[in-house]
Formats: C-alpha cells, sequence, structure tokens
C-alpha cells in the first residue's frame, strides 16, 4: 500500500486542493453529504473506518477528475486536427487550465 501511495505522489494525475474553496450553496452541499456519509459509515460499519472510506473517495475523485481531463484533451485536439502525442511522451503540465478542477 505504501509503494501505490508512493507511486501516486509521484505520478501526474492532478488532485483537488482545499485552497480556493468558496463558501455557497453548492460547496456547503457537498460538505454535508461527506458529514452524512461518514456518520451512515461510522453508525453501519465501523467508526475507524471513516477515514479511510475519506481517503478512498479522495484517491478515486483525482483518478476519475484526471480521467475526465485526459477525455476532453484529447477529444480538443482531435477537434482542432491536432496529431495524438504518441505513447509515452509526456506533454508539459502547464496546458492544463486550473478552472477544469474547480
Amino acid at each position: 500500500m505504501v509503494a501505490v501511495l508512493s507511486l501516486l505522489m509521484v505520478s501526474t494525475l492532478r488532485y483537488r486542493t482545499f485552497k480556493d474553496v468558496r463558501l455557497n450553496r453548492k460547496t456547503l452541499s457537498i460538505f454535508m453529504l461527506v458529514c452524512l456519509s461518514g456518520v451512515l459509515v461510522a453508525t453501519r460499519i465501523h467508526p475507524s473506518y471513516v477515514l479511510v472510506v475519506y481517503f478512498g473517495a479522495y484517491l478515486l475523485l483525482g483518478f476519475v477528475e484526471s480521467g475526465l481531463l485526459l477525455g476532453r484533451h484529447l477529444s480538443e485536439r482531435r477537434e482542432a486536427g491536432e496529431p495524438a502525442p504518441a505513447e509515452g511522451v509526456l506533454e508539459d503540465e502547464d496546458e492544463v487550465d486550473e478552472q477544469d478542477f474547480l
């Protein structure tokens, strides 16, 4: 498990940060959903599994968002008529807009 997490730390997967969270109705609703799911896990399974579920959900969120961003980026390239990058070739990370993660 430690090896997998260390590989994720040096990978190019982007994870959401909580530095720019704005308090609005949507973020408060998501926060309440997270809290209620934690209470549900604590009462149905065991309180010690709440953090495991939270960490797993955060990891899954990073994989899903990175996959969606990659798919969107590739479809935009296809529409623009640019060739797809060769397999194993890394692109510049600055091309990804910060707004894609918000």
